[in-house]
């Protein structure tokens, strides 16, 4: 550890002589700590939140409800007899000139 010391000591000037010039002091200004989304949603424990949960329980039950509605929703296939054209319905390529 002592080796090495001084190339760490170095970094860690570097490090925070870019906050101030770079960053204006941001990380300074914010107690020398970096905060994700992710860590608010993890909790204290890092365990997660009940708030966190609930959320996604609701988004996946919705998710759910929204397929089962299409699927039985979805109209059924028809068969190719019945979507063949009717003899007269249409004019022939023709007559159309």
């Amino acid at each position: 550890f002592r080796a090495a010391w001084p190339s760490f000591e170095e970094q860690i000037t570097k490090g925070l002589q870019e906050d101030e010039t770079a960053w204006g002091g941001w990380y300074a200004r914010h107690g020398g700590a970096l905060e994700h989304l992710g860590d608010r949603v993890a909790g204290e424990s890092g365990s997660g939140t009940d708030v966190a949960t609930g959320a996604f329980l609701a988004l996946f039950a919705g998710c759910i409800w929204l397929f089962t509605r299409q699927a039985i929703a979805a109209p059924r296939p028809v068969s190719a007899t019945a979507a063949r054209p009717r003899k007269g319905a249409h004019a022939s390529a023709k007559s159309r000139r």
